[in-house]
């Protein structure tokens, strides 16, 4: 399996992450406006509603259609009582001018007058939410584009500089040689993992150093030992029988 840098990796893990979050802003602005939406479609339609009945039930049911300041509703009696809820629902409704089904909003409901029971089924041009997040969308893909090449950058260059105390301490570990006389000198670091780490290393490349010269010191005595000859150790070596007297 081929190392990956550190860097690398908390760059792209930062990146998912980010990835992850805007996804998630979209879906949430998603519903928030398509909720806002149909909320003002509907306050539209009740208050509409409201007047329409109102107006109704004040003229006696005799109410002309020049009356109201709009025509997108339509009222007539129908057997059975009264329902007491209002019901909304999303409907289609060809537009003879730009030969299209437009979105609609509907609302449907009913009303006693003078123990007659009457429909009212009233409509409005429904805000396309589609249209709307789409072109919004569409804006805010080159914002996040933007966005997160500015964040990789940024981020990748700040953890970089953050890094930088680690990568010295590695280049001048990879340097340090034991046969020298000068210790290792790593570069102070405000960051307490790297003042440990530091801290660490300088202990272990002391006791090495210090291992490495004992070392060489008892084996350049070793050598001296064996290389001194044998009638200066023992002046009475008796050559013939080659024991010493």
């Amino acid at each position: 399996m081929k190392p990956v840098k550190l860097l690398t990796l908390t760059s792209l893990n930062y990146l998912i992450i980010f990835f992850v979050l805007t996804l998630f802003f979209f879906a949430v602005f998603y519903i928030s406006i398509r909720r806002e939406v149909y909320k003002s479609t509907d306050e539209v339609l009740y208050n509409r509603k409201k007047h329409v009945t109102e107006l109704f039930k004040s003229r006696g049911g005799t109410v002309s259609d020049d009356v109201f300041t709009y025509d997108n509703f339509s009222i007539r009696p129908v057997a059975g009582t009264a329902q007491q809820s209002d019901r909304y629902s999303d409907t289609l409704i060809f537009e003879p001018v730009d030969h299209e089904w437009d979105e609609y909003r509907k609302l449907s409901s009913t009303f006693e007058l003078a123990r007659r029971t009457y429909r009212l089924e009233i409509v409005n041009a429904r805000l396309e939410t589609h249209e709307i997040v789409d072109s919004i969308i569409q804006s805010l893909t080159v914002v996040f584009i933007l966005m997160v090449a500015v964040f990789y950058f940024t981020t990748r260059y700040f953890s970089k500089r953050l890094w930088q105390p680690f990568y010295s301490t590695l280049r001048k570990l990879n340097d340090f040689e034991v046969d020298k006389m000068q210790g290792i000198d790593l570069t102070v670091s405000r960051i307490e993992e790297f003042t440990l780490l530091n801290k660490s290393i300088l202990e272990l490349t002391e006791r090495t150093r210090n291992s490495f010269i004992n070392q060489k010191q008892f084996i350049e005595n070793a050598s001296h030992e064996m290389q001194t000859p044998l009638p200066l150790l023992y002046p009475n070596w008796n050559c013939s029988s080659k024991t010493p007297i």
